[in-house]
């Protein structure tokens, strides 16, 4: 987790109007860390998290506004959960 944020924290660094983050098979367990580096990409729109070890998502992703796609294949999500 703690290469993850030090990648995050040097991209953030060097451009906050990055637009695509790939994070695949980044050993991911939990999204909670992340989030407060990820709310700082204020154009992010794609972010791939494929091949990580994450069971569930935060409850709130409207923290990051402008995402358009979300890959969370290959994870182990077993239940997406509707609020209709």
């Amino acid at each position: 987790m703690d290469v993850v944020i030090n990648l995050l924290s040097s991209i953030l660094a060097s451009s906050r109007t990055t637009t695509v983050l790939d994070l695949e098979f980044s050993q991911l367990i939990s999204l909670a860390p992340l989030l407060p580096y990820l709310m700082q990409f204020k154009c992010l729109k794609q972010l791939s998290l494929h091949g990580n070890r994450l069971s569930e998502l935060p409850e709130d992703l409207s923290m990051l506004p402008t995402l358009e796609e979300l890959d969370i294949t290959n994870n182990l999500i077993q239940k997406v959960f509707d609020d209709n």
